[in-house]
Order: structure tokens, then C-alpha cells, then sequence
């Protein structure tokens, strides 16, 4: 029997899932990782650390399969867009990462968008915000000059992780559109871009296409990871692509809606066409594109609440850090969380607001609310932002979405998000980008002919998730609340920036 390995590395953990031939999951493994933040807006990771839970939960993973590596095919790598390590000239990384929600380039995206008169759109299809790459690339000249210096390469997460694996110097058209100094429609890195966000070329990986071999695991990853050496590693791709094929959206119009760190919205496209309040990538699938909607608080807005606001005796579960007592309060509250709603821009907001100065904020609190009214409000308000993404980039979807990540594990926080939506979604057993990446390690492999055959082969059980009339009509109604609120927050939110401003100047 051959299996093929899938490696997610997210923003909360690693997983890795071990794929038969047959298309049964043999078995899965995760490993945590630690986001560090120092000061307000400011999220940092540390790259080795990705590469030291990777090695554990792959061993972990083909341990608990009971499979012998010399049987594993072709591993493959999965992570998120903009996320960048830099390597100095030994190859190591030369600091902390910046995590995709750290602010601390908002002043140098506002630069960029105030300077290129809409080059970078019109050439990435993706808004310029305070996650883009170009925007940090140009904080670490002003504020890191000798790291500056010293760069030899950029990597994103899972390219710098294949690195590690193989030595291989990498990434795929996904990835580069996320660096957002890739031309699109050329498929290849756009000078003018450079030129404009003062950037050599020459840090740049070599672009090569996601289902093809990028090297083998060498003999120190082999060691890390319990596995063969000389072991066949896929270049990969990012996080998102490789999760909607695996829950089938392989053609246009087919959408899957993340729960994941961040929420998402994501639909196949057939042309590489503009999208509002969204970005559109290369799709993993050959000559197709993929249009992703993101909202940068998802399944980490109930971490930091849970975080923030501990409650004594509160026992972990396995919902990426929900807790059993927590979520059981919020069943006892009534939709609506009797008029507490809450806006979920803790690390400012992407789609469709592209304003890195919004702040999250709780309203219509009163004195007899509980723990569990906050709570839900919390999942209802990422729900909002979820259909606000929807609405707002016009995408249309072809059949029953599918819902994946780690929040949709929660019946609770499912149903609301298809009461919200008013529509229909259908929740996978297991369906995400670590399964993904297990498919294109074994097209590459040979245990599968194509997506259609490891589609095919991979029948996950499927739960619907059905809308209540009475829930869509109060959703509609506090939905249009939300946006109100929203309205009345973005100016709110600038004063306030203002003030974090003044209090720096008055310390």
C-alpha cells in the first residue's frame, strides 16, 4: 500500500494527514505553535518553530498509521499567503516573523496606495493593505536596515518549510501571487512592481508549478522527521487553493467558507478577473483561478476571547482551543445574544474594508448579560463579517458551499453561520488543506491519476447545515445593524488610533 503526506502549517498549529492509495485517511497528527505579541498590533512567529512542529507531527502522524515511511510516496506542503521569512546569505532566517495580522505596515501600505496609482491592482488583482508584502518589505528598509541589508531570499511559510525539507528554493504561482509582486495574466515576477516598491528581483524564489517535484527530504529532515531521506517533496501550494479541492471546487462557481484562524470565503474562478473586496490567485487546479474573500478575525476571535477572559476550571477541548463549558453556555442563549453585537476587527479588516485601523468593539452590553451572551455575540459577529465578505465581493456560487476549518467543528458556530447566510452548507468530516495537500502529494506520487480520481477516491461523510426561517429573518434584521455599526466604527476607530498615538507621546 502507498500513502502520500499532506502538511498544513497554519496559524495556530501544524497538521498532517497520511493519505492511502485507496483514499482513506490513515491517520492524523497536530502539533501547536505559539504567536507571539509584545505589544498591540504587533503578532510575530517563529520560523523554526514551524519547522520543529512540522517534523513532530509527521512523525507523529506515520507513528500512529503504523506505516513504514519507505511506503510514503510524496509529501507536500500547504500554508498561508504573505507570511514571509527572510533568509540573510547562510540561509537562516534573519529575525521573527511578521504573522499576516501584524499592523505595524499600515503606514506603508497607505504610502504605496498613495504612490502607485493603482499598478499593484491592476497587475495582482489583490488590494495593497498592511499584510502585503511589498508594504512590510519597505517597513523593514525604514525600520530593520542592517536585516535589510542582509537578505538573500524571501520565502512564505510553506516554501520556507519545503526548504527545510529538501534545500529546495521555491515557491508556486499561489504563493507568488501572494507576495503581490507577481503579474497575474503574465505568470511571472513583474519588474515594474519591483522597481516601484524598491525591491530586487533577485530575492525572489524560482516560480515553479504546484504539482511538480521540488526535491527529496534530505538526510537531517529524514532524521527530524522519522522518515526515509531521499523521500519525494512537491513544491505545493497555499492553504486555501489546496483546501477547496479537496472539498471538490475544482470548477467555476464552486465555494468553500473557512472557519479557520481567519474566516473566508472562496470561489473558483474561470479568468483571472478583478473581484471586488477580494483577491484572486492561481488555483491549484491548471488554468483556473481562485477568489478569496478574507476577513482577518475568524476562529481567532473566540481564542482571544477565551484568552482574554479566562473562567476558572475551564477544561481545553479539541476545537482549537474552545473550551467544552464555554461553548455549552452559548447553547442556552438566544440568537440575537438579546442585543449584544460585537464587531470582530481585532487585528483591523481585510475584505471588504481593506482598513487596518479598524478595532473591534462589544455594544449593547448591559449589566445582566452573561459569559455566554458575549460569546455568542463573538460567532455572531464573525458570521456577519463572513456575509458582509459575501455580499460585498459579488461572487457567485454555483451548488452548496462547503464549510471547513477548525471553527466549523462547532454545531453551534456552524448553524449560525448558515443562519446568518440564509443558506445551506454542507459540513466535511475532514476536509482541509493538510487532506488537500495529501491529494497533490499523490497525484505527484502516482497513486492517482488527477484530482478527479483522488476526488473520487476520497469520499468524506457530508453533514448539512439547514437555516431556520424564524433565525435567517432576526439575522437579516441584526445584520443590518452590523453594518450600521461598522459605518459608525471605521471614524470611531481612526480617533482612537489617534489617541494610541497621543499616549505613546505622553509616556
Amino acid at each position: 500500500m502507498k500513502y502520500a503526506i499532506g502538511v498544513d502549517l497554519g496559524s495556530s498549529g501544524c497538521k498532517v494527514s497520511l493519505l492511502s492509495e485507496r483514499g482513506a485517511i490513515a491517520a492524523t497528527a497536530e502539533r501547536p505553535i505559539a504567536t507571539y505579541r509584545p505589544a498591540p498590533g504587533i503578532v510575530e512567529q517563529d520560523a523554526d518553530e514551524w519547522y520543529r512542529a512540522a517534523c513532530a507531527a509527521v512523525a507523529d502522524c506515520v507513528g500512529r498509521a503504523k506505516v513504514d515511511s519507505k511506503d510514503v510516496a510524496c509529501i507536500a506542503v500547504a500554508g498561508g499567503a504573505h507570511s514571509f521569512v527572510a533568509l540573510g546569505s547562510a540561509f537562516r532566517p534573519l529575525g521573527m516573523v511578521m504573522h499576516w495580522s501584524d499592523l505595524r505596515s499600515a503606514e506603508e501600505a497607505e504610502q504605496i496606495l498613495r504612490a502607485d496609482r493603482g499598478a499593484f491592482y491592476d497587475t495582482t488583482l489583490q488590494p495593497i493593505n498592511s499584510a502585503s508584502v511589498p508594504a512590510r518589505l519597505e517597513w523593514t528598509r525604514r525600520h530593520r536596515p542592517d536585516m535589510w541589508s542582509s537578505i538573500r531570499v524571501i520565502l512564505t511559510a510553506k516554501d520556507y518549510l519545503r526548504y527545510r525539507f529538501t534545500g529546495a528554493v521555491a515557491t508556486d504561482p499561489y504563493d507568488a501571487a501572494g507576495l503581490q509582486l507577481y503579474d497575474l495574466r503574465k505568470g511571472r515576477w513583474s519588474s515594474e512592481l519591483c522597481r516601484l516598491a524598491g525591491v530586487r528581483e533577485g530575492i525572489l524564489p524560482e516560480i515553479r508549478s504546484s504539482v511538480s517535484f521540488a526535491g527529496e527530504l534530505s538526510d537531517r529532515a529524514a532524521v527530524d522527521t522519522g522518515m526515509k531521506a531521499g523521500t519525494p517533496v512537491a513544491v505545493g501550494c497555499g492553504d486555501s487553493a489546496v483546501e477547496a479541492a479537496a472539498a471538490g471546487s475544482i470548477v467555476p462557481g464552486r465555494a468553500v467558507i473557512k472557519l479557520g484562524t481567519s474566516a473566508n470565503v472562496e470561489v473558483v474562478l474561470a479568468e483571472p478577473t478583478p473581484v471586488p473586496a477580494a483577491m484572486v490567485y492561481p488555483h491549484v487546479i491548471d488554468a483556473q483561478w481562485i477568489a478569496v474573500a478574507a476577513t482577518n478575525s475568524g476562529a481567532a476571535t473566540l481564542r482571544w476571547f477565551q484568552d482574554t477572559f479566562p473562567t476558572t476550571g475551564a477544561v481545553p477541548s479539541a476545537d482549537h482551543g474552545s473550551y467544552a463549558a464555554d461553548v455549552a453556555l452559548t447553547r442556552n442563549i438566544d440568537p440575537g445574544s438579546d442585543g449584544v453585537l460585537f464587531l470582530p476587527f481585532l487585528a483591523g479588516e481585510r475584505s471588504p474594508y481593506w482598513d487596518s485601523r479598524l478595532r473591534a468593539a462589544f455594544l449593547g452590553v448591559r449589566g445582566g448579560h452573561t459569559r455566554g451572551h458575549l460569546l455568542r455575540a463573538v460567532m455572531e459577529g464573525v458570521a456577519y463579517s463572513i456575509r458582509d465578505c459575501l455580499e460585498s465581493s459579488k461572487l457567485e456560487i454555483l451548488g452548496t458551499p462547503r464549510l471547513c476549518g477548525g471553527g466549523a467543528r462547532l454545531p453551534v458556530w456552524r448553524q449560525i453561520v448558515s443562519d446568518v447566510l440564509g443558506m445551506e452548507l454542507m459540513k466535511p468530516a475532514l476536509t482541509d488543506a493538510s487532506v488537500g495537500s495529501c491529494m497533490l502529494a499523490g497525484i505527484i506520487g502516482g497513486l492517482f491519476a488527477g484530482w478527479d480520481e483522488a476526488l473520487d477516491r476520497y469520499r468524506s461523510e457530508e453533514e448539512p447545515v439547514t437555516p431556520a426561517s424564524q433565525r435567517v429573518r432576526l439575522y437579516e434584521a441584526v445584520y443590518r445593524i452590523y453594518k450600521e455599526a461598522v459605518t459608525a466604527n471605521k471614524r470611531i476607530s481612526a480617533l482612537l488610533e489617534r489617541t494610541a498615538h497621543y499616549g505613546e507621546e505622553a509616556r
